[in-house]
């Protein structure tokens, strides 16, 4: 089976918090390309914290991407 052609990727550089990445790809047979977006993020850690009374910490924090806590 062939793999698809990668035609172009364009990076948008107006994010600070990660890179959205376009993709044009061609795929084998087809004659028009179908165009994909991807989100490249910078490293990051996430941390459970546990207390010497085995309770965890939880933090509710508002997302506005899905607006809601």
């Amino acid at each position: 089976m062939k793999k698809p052609h990668i035609l172009r990727v364009q990076k948008d550089l107006s994010i600070p918090w990660f890179e959205q990445i376009k993709k044009e790809v061609l795929f084998p047979g087809e004659n028009e390309p179908q165009t994909y977006y991807t989100i490249k993020s910078p490293d990051y850690v996430t941390a459970l914290a546990q207390t010497k009374e085995s309770k965890f910490i939880i933090l509710k924090q508002y997302r506005p991407a899905i607006e809601d806590y």
